[in-house]
């Protein structure tokens, strides 16, 4: 009898015990969850101030350079209205660039490069550009972040700049599509082509391989009578989907 009174109260103290470390593992699990939520809130608003620093910087290289620019031709009395109208006009494009790349509802490239198209097919329309967008087969996100698909976005408004100003085109075609090398972005004209030696194209080649080398992206371009080429590879990163 008394063997078994001891046999009890050793289950007892067992059963007791193991209660015990029942709680206190759960209570460690409830401070590593607390913990990892806390390093995950820090990483996320670390991860958010270095991008809005980004986009500053990018406002104030791109935009803020415009404006200076502008401002300087017209204090010295050399803007015509027609050139101070479109630099004003790309730093609107730029600016509303910027805050569809940051915005919840269109953050992701393919919401962007939608509002890009409402935007700027109208205007090709109007100056007699007849456009086509092949972007129908991108799925519905793209694992790009917002700094890359800016400066992706920047390309391909700079293309399309280009081929407004310079390539006397009729047709212009942007597609935009997903390959084994990664996201494939191009913008073809059946324009009059140029020469990438001349200093104009070589200041707008130079600063479109800027904005897809901060992409992470490579540029190549190709020109001739009757059609230019400008076609951008941004490879995804391994295991992104």
């Amino acid at each position: 009898m008394r063997l078994l009174d001891r046999f009890a109260r050793s289950l007892s103290q067992a059963e007791q015990l193991a209660r015990t470390l029942e709680q206190k593992v759960a209570d460690r699990e409830r401070t590593l969850a607390e913990n990892y939520e806390r390093i995950g809130l820090l990483q996320r608003e670390h991860a958010l101030a270095a991008e809005r620093q980004r986009i500053m910087q990018d406002l104030h290289d791109g935009v803020g350079s415009q404006l200076l620019s502008a401002l300087a031709m017209v204090e010295r009395g050399v803007a015509e209205p027609h050139e101070v109208s479109a630099m004003l006009r790309e730093c609107l494009d730029d600016m509303r660039l910027a805050i569809d790349t940051l915005t919840p509802d269109t953050a992701d490239l393919v919401g962007a490069l939608g509002n890009l198209r409402y935007r700027l097919s109208p205007r090709l329309e109007a100056l007699g550009l007849a456009s086509r967008w092949d972007v129908a087969t991108l799925p519905d996100h793209l694992p790009v972040n917002p700094h890359d698909s800016l400066q992706l976005l920047r390309v391909v408004q700079e293309a399309l700049a280009n081929v407004i100003k310079h390539a006397r085109a009729t047709e212009v075609t942007v597609s935009a599509r997903v390959e084994p090398v990664g996201l494939v972005l191009a913008v073809c004209d059946n324009g009059r082509g140029f020469d990438s030696r001349s200093a104009s194209a070589g200041r707008g080649l130079h600063n479109m391989r800027r904005r897809a080398q901060a992409a992470r992206a490579s540029l190549s371009l190709t020109s001739a009578p009757g059609r230019t080429d400008v076609r951008l590879v941004r490879p995804f990163e391994p295991g992104a989907s």
